[in-house]
């Protein structure tokens, strides 16, 4: 199975569903990473990819399964790290209009998720 393993084809057909706002799947088949590390190189490719295709670029990391809860919903033993593009990110106070697209297409969950940049606050 590792042999046939591509991160460049698993980040590719990851692509290809968001841009065809296809629901989320996990990989299967040949696009499973056989290992921590090839997961991260899929991710890497995937970032290249946006930055590609939809004029992104990475501007910060975020860290992902911070809660025991989260690591065993998914098998995972540990935290990850990943990238947070600009295409995702808006300045603070910004006013953000937005329709649940999950909810027309008649789905029970939606999960939106705002990946707003902390502003520091000092005390007066």
């Amino acid at each position: 199975m590792g042999s046939d393993f591509s991160a460049k084809a698993a980040a590719a057909w990851l692509h290809q569903r968001k841009v065809s706002r296809e629901p989320f799947a996990a990989l299967s088949g040949g696009h499973v990473p056989p290992t921590m590390g090839q997961a991260y190189d899929v991710a890497d490719q995937y970032v290249g990819l946006c930055c590609t295709h939809e004029n992104a670029r990475p501007v910060g990391y975020k860290i992902a399964l911070t809660t025991p809860q989260m690591r065993a919903f998914v098998g995972y033993s540990d935290s990850v790290a990943g990238s947070v593009l600009s295409t995702t990110t808006y300045a603070s106070g910004a006013a953000l209009s937005f329709r649940l697209r999950a909810a027309q297409e008649g789905k029970r969950n939606a999960n939106i998720a705002f990946r707003n940049r902390v502003r520091r606050c000092e005390r007066t």
